[in-house]
């Protein structure tokens, strides 16, 4: 399919595709489980939310976690993502926590299912309550005492509003036209939410005429079958294949960066475009636009193509997640063009062992020690996220890493950076938020002359910094006190 570019980027004020809330029968459902969890008198202890991948399930469990009323009867509520913690052991943990409470435990599958955990719940307190989603029918008839709630499909009329919002018409086109053409689109996206979703976005490249619609319901990809797509996903794999393929070469880089990031993990648009551009991924284009300007853009399209789907409650859209039948459904179609040269590292050694890898990011909490080892053998690491793991020393190694363009060590408790840093001449972004026993930079950050961002939010109110005349491409200078007022926007 060619890529087209229209106005639809420009009118990005929002997200015209994800404000689905008042679509459905999700209020209806909602109140229906509610009334069921907060029933003392029910017998039933646990409740199922079930059906295909994309329908809504985790929304709707979220509704009925936010929810004041059930908020007010539950002492304790508990939100346990099941693709995240996938062992039987850490779910059993959270049952525990949640006594005479409510817990939601979101995504489970069959393997879960396979410790029985959930069958013997002889540790549920009484007045506790757990509320699960999952797409395995197997996995709520295995449980006993417990109430199935199977997803409601949505109306006609509903998956048609949805369809014209995903693919950016507004009140000037003529919908009418293309109701025809709709109905057949719908019917192949078997009302599923996401794969509208995901249709529309393809939609929102084309003009929006009979003819161009049609193209689209006539592609092949939507006959995609593949033998090691789970049954559950391969009515979705067509849908999601064709957004991807509709992606300029650029995005797709993009897009299957944020594929090789963990399951769940939460996208943040300053932090993702940083990294695409320390990766090579942003090229400045002939009207000289600001790199960090183009990389916002793509987020945005991104965005629009609902390949990133916005967290629950984040309004300004600047947090995303890759929805996880999407993720799982691209790793199996397009495995033979994975990169394989990022890395999420969920321990020091783990890092110490990563050689060829581009981006490396650890999370748990680190020894300094073993830092070295993560410095030797680098020459190509371009990225390396170390946020929030209890850090205090940062050796003179790091020098060694000459390639490196994205240093993020905000929330860790470094109280100083080596003279070495001077040797990062690479250097683009040097994130330090919320660094408290930071108190001065070392005077080497003014040879950093590739150097774009400085980030300081958060951090020591008195921090000292050397001179930074000398640093041209420095555009965006962020928490740093001037006569008690902090530096925010760009400098």
């Amino acid at each position: 399919m060619d890529w087209q570019r229209h106005d639809w980027i420009s009118k990005f004020s929002g997200s015209p595709s994800t404000n689905s809330g008042s679509l459905g029968n999700l209020e209806q459902e909602k109140m229906e489980l509610i009334d069921i969890l907060t029933d003392s008198q029910s017998s039933s202890t646990v409740v199922a939310i079930v059906g295909c991948c994309g329908i809504g399930k985790t929304r709707l469990a979220r509704k009925v976690y936010d929810d004041c009323y059930t908020r007010n009867v539950f002492n304790t509520t508990i939100w346990v993502d099941g693709s995240k913690d996938s062992t039987g052991a850490g779910l059993l943990s959270a049952v525990i926590r949640a006594a005479g409470g409510k817990l939601v435990l979101d995504d489970i599958s069959s393997h879960h299912n396979q410790e029985s955990f959930l069958e013997d719940r002889s540790f549920v307190k009484h007045g506790s309550r757990i509320l699960i989603t999952t797409r395995d029918q197997s996995v709520a008839a295995g449980m006993n005492r417990s109430y199935i709630h199977n997803m409601q499909e949505w109306p006609f009329q509903d998956c048609w509003t949805l369809l014209c919002a995903s693919a950016g018409l507004d009140k000037e086109h003529d919908k009418e036209n293309l109701r025809e053409i709709a109905i057949t689109i719908i019917q192949r996206c078997n009302k599923v939410p996401l794969t509208i979703k995901i249709i529309g976005g393809v939609l929102a490249t084309k003009d929006p005429t009979h003819a161009e619609w049609k193209q689209v319901n006539e592609s092949e990809l939507w006959s995609l079958d593949l033998e090691d797509i789970p049954g559950g996903m391969k009515k979705l794999s067509g849908p999601v294949y064709m957004a991807y393929s509709n992606l300029p070469y650029r995005l797709k880089l993009c897009f299957l960066y944020c594929l090789q990031l963990p399951e769940g993990f939460v996208i943040s648009q300053h932090v993702v475009t940083q990294m695409w551009i320390a990766e090579g991924f942003i090229i400045e284009e002939e009207n000289d636009c600001d790199p960090q300007d183009i990389a916002d853009r793509f987020y945005r399209e991104l965005v629009l193509t609902n390949l990133l789907e916005p967290e629950i409650g984040s309004a300004d859209m600047t947090r995303c997640t890759v929805h996880g039948c999407v993720r799982s459904v691209l790793q199996l179609i397009i495995k033979h063009r994975w990169f394989g040269k990022n890395k999420w590292a969920s321990s020091i050694e783990e890092a110490g062992n990563l050689t060829r890898f581009r981006t490396v990011i650890c999370k748990n909490p680190l020894a300094d020690r073993g830092l070295d080892k993560v410095f030797m053998g680098r020459r190509y690491l371009r990225v390396l996220d170390l946020t929030g793991t209890g850090i205090r020393h940062i050796p003179g190694s790091i020098a060694l890493l000459h390639h490196l363009r994205l240093l993020n060590l905000s929330l860790t408790q470094i109280m100083e950076l080596p003279e070495s840093i001077e040797s990062l001449r690479n250097l683009q972004f040097l994130l330090l938020r919320c660094c408290n026993g930071l108190h001065s930079l070392p005077e080497g950050i003014s040879k950093l002359h590739n150097l774009q961002c400085l980030d300081l939010e958060g951090s020591a109110p008195q921090l000292v910094l050397p001179s930074l005349v000398d640093l041209k491409q420095l555009t965006t200078l962020r928490g740093f006190i001037v006569n008690h007022k902090e530096v925010t926007e760009k400098d």
